[in-house]
């Protein structure tokens, strides 16, 4: 009976241990267990610890095991536990709790973001009629809760803002994590066209401009046409509005008009222009000033020439010519601005006659003193062409340069020495002659010539010369 009790409270403590998931096995390091009545006298197991499990072991008469984790329910026994019997049944029984074998690696987390999950596993490893209690699995969160923002789909288009070129939106929002977020790249919104025809429209008027005058003014001022933000052209009406301001009467002159034709092309004509004096618009005579105004103009020279003069009479009674002039005159003045030529001539008196030119002039001398010749001709014409028909000589001739030239003929040889030695003198001659062949006195210069001669001395008689 004490045997099949202690029994019993072996079964308990190992069944303790595994609904406490708490590994149990026989090892040889002890937490002593020690033994005391209760109360009412009975015999209880006690532990050293108010946890049993805190001790990595209970000793049970020699023998080591886990314990459970709660506190030790009382085994009620009625006399104190002997080492040996305990130890002989522990030994009988081989009496162990299950265990479950060591985790598992994490798996996959399940998520990159926003808060992903892994788990692992292990497996129990049981005596045979027990199971381990708690979990085979395991879950633990493996990623934070850092963003990973995403679009949502587009919303549907909102409401155009005009019937005519106007404009729609529509909006997504940006969630990350189930959170709206501002993290997702690209925009928010969307903008497309809508009622894409055209719709002109003038803008507001302009302000007006100011007046154009002190009196009699006018001022202006415009709007635009535009369709769809651009310039159009299919607006009713005017872009531009006029009206009259500072009404009160004035005089005033209108521009002067344009310069009126030239009378003249040249040398200086005369052109006008004209103003007119309005009041309000209306003409009027009251302005001061002239209602016209002259100028010159084309002064330049304009040379031109004045009318042929009458042919004059006819050079020759046969094959003549006669001629006739004009003039060039530029603003009353003599020019020599004109084109062409101020003379014409023509033939008259056309019938064939012959006559000499004039004697040409008198050809170079033949001599230039004692009397050379020189000739001179004259052509044959009819009616400008040359002729051999003419009565009279073709040439003429002439005396010329008849006057005198004496020229010194060549010196004669020297003569004889005037001594045959200490110094004589010698003499040669030449002869002048004029245009016949004789003698003239006409030359100049001497008609002699004496050098010294025979200077040496005289050996026979003295070997000096004396004076």
């Amino acid at each position: 009976m004490w045997v099949l009790y202690r029994h019993n409270t072996l079964l308990m403590i190992q069944l303790l241990c595994v609904l406490t998931d708490r590994v149990v096995h026989v090892r040889p390091h002890a937490c002593e267990v020690g033994q005391e009545k209760d109360k009412d006298n009975i015999w209880r197991w006690s532990l050293p610890y108010e946890d049993p499990c805190q001790c990595t072991s209970v000793r049970f008469g020699g023998l080591n095991a886990y314990t459970p984790v709660r506190p030790f329910e009382p085994t009620y026994v009625d006399t104190p536990w002997v080492g040996d019997d305990v130890e002989k049944i522990w030994d009988h029984y081989n009496l162990t709790c299950n265990a479950w074998k060591s985790w598992g690696a994490w798996g996959t987390c399940s998520a990159s973001c926003c808060g992903g999950e892994q788990s692992r596993a292990r497996t129990c490893l049981s005596s045979g009629y027990q199971f381990c209690v708690g979990s085979e699995s395991d879950t633990r969160v493996c990623t934070g809760k850092q963003g990973c923002p995403a679009w949502v789909s587009w919303g549907a288009w909102g409401t155009c803002s005009a019937s005519c070129c106007g404009e729609q939106s529509r909006t997504r929002t940006c969630i990350s994590c189930g959170d709206p977020s501002t993290g997702c790249v690209g925009a928010e919104s969307d903008e497309q066209a809508c009622n894409t025809q055209e719709c002109p429209a003038w803008t507001s008027w302009e302000a007006w401009s100011s007046c154009s005058a002190s009196c009699c003014g006018e001022q202006s001022r415009t709007r635009t046409c535009r369709s769809c933000g651009y310039s159009s052209t299919g607006c009713s009406g005017a872009g531009r509005s006029e009206r009259s301001c500072n009404t009160q009467r004035c005089l005033a002159w209108t521009s002067w008009g344009a310069w009126g034709t030239c009378s003249a092309s040249c040398c200086g004509g005369e052109q006008s222009r004209n103003r007119t004096c309005l009041s309000c618009g209306d003409p009027s005579t009251d302005c001061v000033g002239a209602e016209s105004d002259e100028q010159k103009c084309n002064t330049q020279e304009c040379p031109a020439w004045t009318s042929w003069e009458a042919w004059s009479s006819c050079s020759a009674s046969c094959c003549g010519e006669q001629s006739r002039t004009r003039t060039c005159r530029s603003c009353g003045y003599s020019s020599t601005g004109c084109s062409g030529a101020g003379r014409s001539e023509r033939s008259c008196n056309t019938q064939r006659c012959l006559a000499w030119t004039s004697w040409g002039a008198w050809g170079t001398c033949s001599a230039s003193c004692c009397g050379g010749e020189q000739s001179r001709n004259r052509t044959c014409l009819s009616c400008g062409d040359p002729s051999t028909d003419c009565v009279g000589a073709e040439s003429d001739e002439q005396k010329c340069n008849t006057q005198e030239c004496p020229e010194w003929a060549s010196w004669g040889s020297w003569g004889s020495c005037s001594a045959e030695c200490c110094g004589g003198t010698r003499t040669r001659r030449r002869t002048c002659y004029s245009c016949d062949g004789g003698s003239s006195s006409g030359c100049s210069g001497s008609s002699s010539n004496s050098e010294d001669c025979n200077t040496h001395s005289c050996r026979w008689h003295n070997p000096g010369c004396w004076g």
